[in-house]
């Protein structure tokens, strides 16, 4: 290939470079020109197709790609340091809540979407979807005039961020050979962490600077070019996708996808009424939700079943690896973003220190998140075996979580048992899609990606959720067999849903309860963690091992 493309980048270069001239089982049959140069169509007789372009061309369409997963990395984490602004400008602090749960709830409910999109109308179509709502949200929440306004724009942006993900995904894995999809697929996480870690300290600056208004405008024009770039260089074809408006409509599985849609709102709904607002599980909104959910699912499994092309098909549940990878995938997820909410709680509640000296504590999990993915990407490029890396990376979450719940007292500790935690599960991510790929035949890729990305925010949400749930539970019943007398339960109150006051109180009998309180609570939150670690070892022994040279 072009020598100029290896020294610009010769990392992933070569790794492009070495998928084309692996290619030697003559899997692809043909190659057919469309009424344009550029455009092509990719046949294929294997269970895997893959896309023949030249090495600049690949890493130009990954480039394009990949800003917008940097984009939505950064979007992920620049709210939480724009909420404050944010409350004053519209003297709404009680919907703060909503911000995140509407973005999350959106996510999760539209993201498996992409797959079955990307197969029927295209990689292009699917990720333009994706990026234009995604803009588009994001511009509204620049504009929004009320609170109520910018809920429905991150509702709207949510739509399309979780398409980039899934969507990104599947076209990485379209380029390049299986064998060598775990590195690209290092590289990409690499884009993400560092949107994520950019993200807090971005907002930070842009609000103190020029306002919580260009936390949101600064992202547009860059997703716009990203939108544009896409628009240009991801214009292959791959065999299966619908030809006419109709062959689109007679495909589409429009009521499998409403009651996905229905089935997962509702059972984020329930936990969100239950965590965030500190309902009860007697109330209507919480369990009401909740049996609106298992009525979803039996509808859902009902016409998944019967549909032409399910939206999710059913059948792949029933298989073995995919059916671990996907539990794999919830189960990290959930101990994951419980950590990275609950142990900067740790410090501003048990350790009294500052939001800020908080949040750099959770540098090392970042730095380990970039190195995990990679370290397991060139493990399993060299080996060909990623069924040993799925399980010593979920051990390595089940260290972190032991030590979080046993270990967490000393300064030392206080910033490495976080490390595991990062290591094991950007290595988990990477070596468990690649379970999952070489599991499931190539018409299956593209939807099974976007399951697997279901499972995965659905069990961001409800990691959070549960463990604020746990959290509250626990204080409660802490504080009040600590602080009795005159005044008490509203003091309690203000401890469990300000955690700030905590180092404000007086020194005294409360505050050294309060202390001790959010101590014992947030060990059993990191104690169920390590229960859910446990899960995950489990399921990754159930992960097969299949050949990737011939993928």
């Amino acid at each position: 290939m072009e020598s100029s493309d290896s020294e610009q980048t010769p990392l992933l270069g070569s790794l492009i470079v070495d998928a084309q001239q692996s290619e030697l089982n003559g899997s692809i049959q043909s190659v057919q020109s469309q009424s344009t140069e550029n455009q092509r169509t990719v046949q294929t007789t294997r269970d895997d197709p893959k896309v023949r372009l030249a090495t600049s061309k690949q890493v130009a369409v990954l480039g394009a790609v990949w800003i917008g997963v940097f984009l939505g990395a950064v979007d992920s984490t620049i709210v939480a340091t724009l909420v404050s602004s944010i409350s004053s400008s519209f003297g709404s602090s009680n919907q703060l809540s909503w911000l995140a749960t509407a973005y999350l709830l959106s996510i999760s409910a539209t993201g498996a979407l992409y797959g079955k999109v990307a197969d029927l109308m295209g990689r292009r179509v699917a990720l333009l979807t994706a990026l234009g709502l995604f803009t588009l949200g994001t511009l509204g929440c620049a504009l929004s005039t009320s609170m109520t306004q910018l809920i429905l724009a991150r509702l709207l942006a949510g739509c399309g961020g979780g398409g980039i993900m899934t969507t990104s995904s599947i076209i990485a894995t379209d380029l390049v050979r299986l064998d060598q999809r775990a590195m690209v697929q290092g590289f990409a996480n690499i884009c993400y962490g560092a949107g994520a870690a950019l993200g807090g300290p971005m907002g930070g600056f842009l609000t103190d600077s020029i306002g919580w208004r260009a936390g949101f405008s600064v992202q547009v024009p860059i997703l716009v070019l990203a939108f544009v770039l896409v628009a240009f260089l991801v214009d292959y074809r791959l065999e299966g996708q619908a030809t006419s408006r109709k062959e689109l409509l007679n495909r589409t599985d429009l009521l499998g996808s409403i009651t996905l849609i229905f089935t997962i709102t509702c059972l984020l709904l329930s936990f969100s009424f239950k965590s965030n607002l500190q309902y009860e599980w007697s109330d209507i909104r919480v369990y009401g939700n909740m049996i609106c959910f298992f009525i979803g699912l039996g509808l859902f499994i009902h016409v998944e079943n019967r549909a032409v092309e399910p939206v999710l098909p059913i059948r792949l549940l029933k298989l073995r690896t995919p059916l671990c990878s996907f539990g794999v995938n919830f189960f990290s997820s959930m101990v994951v973003f419980s950590v990275l909410y609950m142990f900067p709680l740790w410090f501003e509640t048990v350790k009294l220190d500052s939001a800020t000296n908080a949040g750099v504590h959770l540098v090392p999990n970042s730095v380990a998140l970039s190195f995990g993915s990679l370290g397991a990407g060139a493990w399993i490029r060299q080996t060909g075996s990623y069924r040993g890396v799925s399980i010593i990376s979920c051990g390595l979450m089940m260290v972190g979580a032991g030590l979080l719940r046993f270990k967490l007292d000393s300064s030392l500790h206080e910033w490495i048992d976080i490390i595991p935690n990062g290591l094991g599960f950007s290595a988990s991510t990477t070596s468990v899609l690649i379970a999952l790929i070489a599991a499931v035949p190539g018409k299956d890729m593209a939807v099974s990606t976007g399951v697997s990305y279901l499972f995965r925010y659905t069990g961001q949400v409800l990691g959070v959720a549960a463990s604020a749930a746990i959290l509250q539970s626990n204080l409660a019943i802490e504080l009040r067999n600590r602080i009795t007398g005159p005044g008490a339960e509203l003091i309690i109150e203000r401890i469990r849903h300000e955690s700030s006051l905590v180092k404000k109180l007086p020194d005294g009998l409360v505050k050294q309860a309060a202390v001790e309180c959010y101590r014992i609570s947030l060990r059993r939150v990191f104690g169920f963690n390590f229960l859910l670690s446990i899960l995950s070892v489990i399921l990754s022994m159930g992960i097969e091992e299949f050949s990737l040279s011939d993928k």
